[in-house]
Order: structure tokens, then C-alpha cells, then sequence
């Protein structure tokens, strides 16, 4: 079984890539006589960002629509034609995650436009492989005062940004950033990408990174306090934050959570009076 969705993949790649090459004509195979034009060279892709289904089953990808702007698309690698699922009238789709093998969600924007000119946020949008279940989750307008925690209808400020995906549920992370405040604390919210209900995590202070275990709980976060980073640890038996240390975050002695492994051990980045960051175990 394995084995043939790995050989629809292959054939599934080569197609594309022969779509790609009738796109960009025989300039692959252009000699000193002929050679391709200097807008080639900047051009955007026709298809980029393709990603697999935790299943394996589906590939999305980002693919050009006949306007110009980037469209959401699908295929299943165990057979059929593939499909766009989602598109904007006068925008891109910039990013897009599996939420899980059935639901994707995904931001837009505009990649012809440069940042200092943008006049609206990317928003979340959330949507099923088959094109049903449209759902917008945060809003695009900039025009709105920045603001937490939930707004009307259940649509949420548009200072919130996709953080992470929860295994095997409709729910992801999303991140809620006080950009009004000098140090701009996260806020963590579990977001339910089907009704737009979401919960605001509990955190031990000014907190700047969250990290999540395998099972999508977080579990390490950093905060600080001025000059003070410290780091906390959830304890899933008491079931509260506990704080693993304390150190200036500017002397470069301290270290950052990075990784849970699937037993629970928490992995850590730190320099350790070196001049490079190192991977150690946290005992």
C-alpha cells in the first residue's frame, strides 16, 4: 500500500513538473543564442509550499490561479484530478497548514504589494479538503484597535496568528501578540477551527515562547521581567507552572526550551559559555 502512494506521489511530482516546464517554455534547455529573459528570473512560482496530509493520503499546495494571485490546492495521491479548493478575489493565499487529514487552515495577503504598504492583516481562514466548511477565524482589517481575546461572531483580532496544530482534533494554536506593549507578551488560545470557540491558556507571566509536547499540551514557556528571562515548566500531576530558572537575558548564560520527545524528556537550547547554541537534554 505504502509503496503505491509512493509511486502516485512520484508520478504526481512528474506531472507537475511537466506542467512547470510547458509554463516556462524551453527555457530549461535555453542555449547562449536564446537564452531566457531577466523577468524570468523574478518571477513567482507556479506551484510552491506543497505539503502532505498526516495521513499521507493528500498533498496541498499553493498554485497560481489564471488571475495571478495563488489559489489553495488539492490532490489525493491515491487517484483523481486535482482540485483548488480555496481562492480569494484580489488576494493570495500566503500560508497553509494540515489541521488534520480533513481540515486545513490558511492566511492571505498580497505578495505583489511590499510590506510597508500592506493596508490589511493576513487574517485565518480554516476550510475541509473538499472545499467545504469555509470559516473565517481572525479578521484582516487594521482598521480595528488592537485588542484580546475574542470579537464578535466569534472572529478574532486581527493581531492573532497561527501558532500550532493539536494531534488528532479540529482544534489548533493561535497567538495573540500585544503589540502596544514594549516586551510583547503571546498570548496562547486554543481555537476551534469548526464553531470559532476558543480558550485562552493559562500562563506564569509576561510569556514570549510557548512550547507544546507531542500531544500538543504546552508544556515550557519563557517570560520576562525586564532584564529577567525565566523559564517554567507545566507539571501535568499538579497542574500547575513551575519555574525551572531565572538569568539575564542578555548575559547569554541561560537556555530556551525547545523540544518535547514523545516520553516527555524537554529538550533545550543553550550556548553554555560557548559562541554557538547547542541541543542538551534538560534533567
Amino acid at each position: 500500500m505504502f509503496f503505491c502512494i509512493f509511486q502516485r506521489i512520484l508520478s504526481v511530482a512528474a506531472l507537475l513538473l511537466l506542467s512547470i516546464t510547458a509554463v516556462c517554455g524551453p527555457a530549461l534547455g535555453q542555449t547562449s543564442g536564446n537564452l531566457p529573459s531577466v523577468q524570468s528570473f523574478f518571477e513567482y512560482p507556479t506551484l510552491s509550499g506543497a505539503k502532505l496530509s498526516p495521513n499521507a493520503r493528500y498533498v496541498a499546495m499553493l498554485v497560481s490561479g489564471k488571475s495571478g494571485y495563488m489559489q489553495l490546492g488539492l490532490i489525493d495521491v491515491t487517484g483523481g484530478p486535482p482540485t483548488v479548493i480555496a481562492n480569494f478575489d484580489g488576494a493570495d493565499i500566503l500560508e497553509f497548514h494540515w489541521v488534520n487529514n480533513d481540515r486545513l487552515v490558511f492566511n492571505a495577503g498580497n505578495r505583489n504589494v511590499g510590506i510597508g504598504e500592506q493596508y490589511k492583516a493576513n487574517g485565518l481562514y480554516a476550510i475541509n479538503r473538499d472545499g467545504t466548511g469555509f470559516r473565517q477565524l481572525v479578521q484582516r482589517d487594521l482598521q480595528q484597535q488592537t485588542s484580546l481575546g475574542i470579537l464578535h461572531n466569534n472572529i478574532l483580532p486581527w493581531n492573532t496568528i497561527f501558532y500550532g496544530t493539536v494531534p488528532n482534533s479540529d482544534d489548533i494554536y493561535v497567538a495573540q501578540i500585544d503589540v502596544e506593549r514594549k516586551i510583547r507578551p503571546i498570548h496562547l488560545l486554543r481555537l476551534d477551527t469548526k464553531t470559532g470557540h476558543a480558550t485562552m491558556i493559562d500562563r506564569p507571566g509576561v510569556t514570549t515562547k510557548w512550547v507544546m509536547d507531542t500531544q500538543g499540551v504546552p508544556r515550557a514557556v519563557t517570560t520576562m521581567d525586564n532584564d529577567m528571562e525565566s523559564v517554567y515548566y507545566f507539571d501535568p500531576v499538579q497542574k500547575s507552572w513551575r519555574k525551572l530558572a531565572e538569568f539575564n537575558t542578555y548575559s547569554g548564560d541561560g537556555f530556551q526550551p525547545y523540544a518535547f520527545s514523545p516520553d516527555g524528556t524537554l529538550y533545550v537550547l543553550s550556548r553554555n559559555g560557548t559562541d554557538k547554541k547547542s541541543l542538551y537534554v534538560m534533567t
